[in-house]
């Protein structure tokens, strides 16, 4: 991992970034899973105008392999931090330009995701990257949430209370949450205004 010196401003506007950051819109279909999916344009409209309002921005950066795309990512932040983050490599389906594309646009989507800590595609348990098909998470499913994180959620008077909150959550289980953060940010931004 390469970075600068310091990353100290950038991780605190991350922090802010991240709490203002709801999922983006699942607008797309996968006709070969059906499930639902954010396109590079929805995932891209969710995080980089909330990026760029905290003094940050993104990088990416496309190379070819034999097998596909890689994308590499920088985040940088306007006092001039930044980190670096290693290349994920997406391997093309098809050995020619559609192939190609489709990798490049799938490693974008994935990796602006990573950066933000949003989801964008329906939770298979795993299935489509173990190679099986069938059972998707239905919203039944889903756990309701923990009570008390759910009140310090609800609870949060302010932005920053809101931010801590939602970072106390483990990363894994913050999709049960998202919908209370979502809330609480509204009444927050309404009592705000």
């Amino acid at each position: 991992m390469n970075k600068s010196e310091s990353i100290k401003e950038l991780a605190t506007a991350l922090d802010k970034a991240q709490a203002e950051m709801t999922n983006p819109r699942f607008d797309s279909m996968n006709p070969h899973f059906k499930s639902k999916y954010a396109s590079l344009a929805s995932v891209r409209n969710a995080v980089v105008p909330i990026l760029a309002k905290n003094g940050l921005s993104v990088m990416q950066h496309l190379t070819t392999t034999e097998k596909g795309v890689k994308c590499g990512v920088i985040l940088m932040h306007s006092s001039g931090e930044w980190r670096e983050f290693d290349p994920m490599e997406i391997p093309a389906t098809k050995p020619d330009a559609q192939g190609f594309v489709s990798a490049a646009t799938y490693a974008k989507r994935t990796t602006l995701q990573a950066i933000a800590c949003v989801v964008g595609d329906e939770d298979d348990d795993g299935n489509a990257a173990s190679g099986k098909q069938g059972y998707t998470v239905q919203p039944e499913d889903v756990p309701t949430g923990d009570p008390a994180i759910l009140a310090t959620l609800t609870g949060a008077k302010t932005m920053e209370e809101l931010s801590a909150a939602w970072n106390k959550i483990p990363v894994g289980v913050r999709r049960s949450y998202t919908a209370a953060k979502d809330a609480a940010k509204e009444r927050i931004g309404k009592a705000t205004s």
